[in-house]
Formats: structure tokens, sequence, C-alpha cells
């Protein structure tokens, strides 16, 4: 984790009324990227730079390909299911209605140095 992410994750706690101090850095982040906040009342939220974010979107979708969409196709119509096309459509949505199952939102950080972090409410 960087310091980068933590220092996002204060900004965000207080742009939106959270207390920091309840939140434990679970050092492993949503769909394996980036990292996850935790506070003891189960409120937990991922924290992910551009590129992890769009690597976790991305395995998020291909996780509910695998799970949900092809598993209730007849095995002889998977190979006309075109996955690529049903992505781009899933993506017109957004990355937080993937990433961020508690409520669809992706919240945008912008840290001193101008980097930007993603931020997702897991529950």
């Amino acid at each position: 984790m960087s310091m980068q992410h933590e220092l996002a994750f204060q900004q965000f706690c207080v742009e939106n009324g959270l207390d920091y101090e309840a939140f434990e850095n679970n050092e492993h982040g949503h769909w394996g990227f980036g990292v996850s906040f935790a506070a003891s009342d189960y409120e937990e939220y991922a924290i992910m730079d551009e590129d992890e974010a769009d690597d976790a979107w991305d395995a998020a979708l291909e996780n509910y390909l695998a799970e949900c969409i092809l598993l209730e196709l007849p095995e002889n119509l998977v190979q006309y299911f075109d996955t690529e096309k049903w992505k781009r459509d899933a993506r017109f949505d957004g990355r937080g209605h993937s990433l961020s199952p508690y409520k669809g939102v992706e919240h945008e950080i912008r840290t001193e140095d101008g980097e930007y972090f993603y931020i997702y409410q897991l529950d």
C-alpha cells in the first residue's frame, strides 16, 4: 500500500464526515487491487488509483460473466456469446456500478500532489 492511498482515504473521511480513526487498513484491496479500510460496524471502503480501478473493474466484469451469465447459457450457445460487446455495454454504467456493491457509486479524491484516487463503499 502506498502512503498516497492512506492520505487519500483520510481526505475522503474528512470530506464525508467519517471518523478515520475508526477504520483499520486491511492491506488488501477489493478484487485484489488497491487497499481496503474497514470499521468495526462492518462499513468497508476500497480505494484505488486509476489503473487499479480499471483492472478491478475488468476483473469484476469477468467474474460476473463467468459466474452468472455464461453458467446460465446452454453450453452449445456459449461460443456465440460476445463477451467483449457485453463488457462494453456493462461499462456504460461506470465503475461504481460494478465495484461498489453497497451503493454503486464511485467517489473521486484528488490529493494535494494532483493524483486521483477512487473510493468504493463495499458494505
